[in-house]
């Protein structure tokens, strides 16, 4: 257990470590039954009794002492923990500026769809500005999506670490290690709470849940807008193929014998 063997050997991870203590603890368990018999079936066979029970006493301070070197462990387990919460805090933070960003797009696609609207009425047939500032719009709505993917990754590397920790501490502490007021005291089992870990979570899955439908928005308005793009370049060119208005004089295109709607 001390520090230059650790630097000798390679590092051993927590479960082992717990593994190794626990496995520790159970052979000290065993000696000190093993010990208090042996120091009963002496006091009453021989007056050997003292150094029985100094040994007895030995040993029961190593005891603690394995004790100690467990909790300790699970100490920095909760440490780790408070560590991933906070990277979970800053991801909440970093998805928060995400949607704002996603919601400046959205006030950009309605100019775009105000000025487009403008070129319609006005019967206006350069739509290349219009494409392009839709391009640009479509170019920043994909790097917001990859941005978002990202953090969608790293956000469930940290659900999981969470939950990873948080089993392992349950594992540990559901094997005798009882937390005591002084423990307390440092303020790990309030930081630590399972439940407000798995409200954070909770929180953390409805925000990106509420950034993809607004995504979703975005794009649907952004497919209306090509579509209204489209239709306006094909009625500029069937407006083009048409043929000119004819002179007041040109207005008579059928003689007078042939008026069809006279007929009727």
């Amino acid at each position: 257990m001390s520090s230059s063997k650790n630097g000798e050997k390679r590092r051993i991870t927590k479960t082992e470590k717990i593994a190794e203590l626990q496995g520790k603890l159970k052979l000290l368990k065993q000696e000190n039954e093993r010990l208090k018999s042996e120091a009963s079936d002496g006091m009453s066979k021989s007056g050997h009794s003292t150094g029985s029970s100094s040994k007895a006493n030995s040993d029961m301070g190593k005891l603690k002492e394995a004790l100690y070197a467990l909790k300790r462990v699970t100490v920095k387990q909760e440490v780790s923990l408070a560590a991933m919460r906070d990277k979970a805090k800053q991801r909440r933070a970093e998805i928060h500026e995400r949607n704002s960003l996603i919601k400046e797009l959205e006030e950009e696609n309605k100019a775009f769809r105000k000025a487009h609207a403008s070129l319609k009425s006005s019967g206006g047939d350069d739509v290349s500005a219009l494409r392009s500032q839709l391009a640009d719009l479509e170019l920043k709505l994909a790097r917001e999506e990859n941005d978002r993917a990202e953090q969608t990754k790293k956000l469930k590397e940290s659900e999981a670490g969470i939950s990873s920790l948080q089993a392992l501490l349950a594992k540990t502490n559901g094997r005798g290690l009882r937390r005591t007021p002084s423990s307390d005291s440092h303020g790990f089992g309030s930081v630590m709470s399972d439940s407000t870990a798995g409200e954070d979570i909770a929180k953390l899955k409805k925000q990106l849940a509420k950034k993809e439908e607004k995504i979703t928005n975005l794009q649907y308005e952004l497919e209306q807008c090509k579509d209204e793009i489209h239709d306006l370049k094909e009625r500029n060119q069937f407006s083009n193929a048409f043929p000119k208005t004819p002179a007041p004089g040109e207005l008579d295109f059928f003689e007078d014998d042939d008026d069809f709607w006279g007929n009727f």
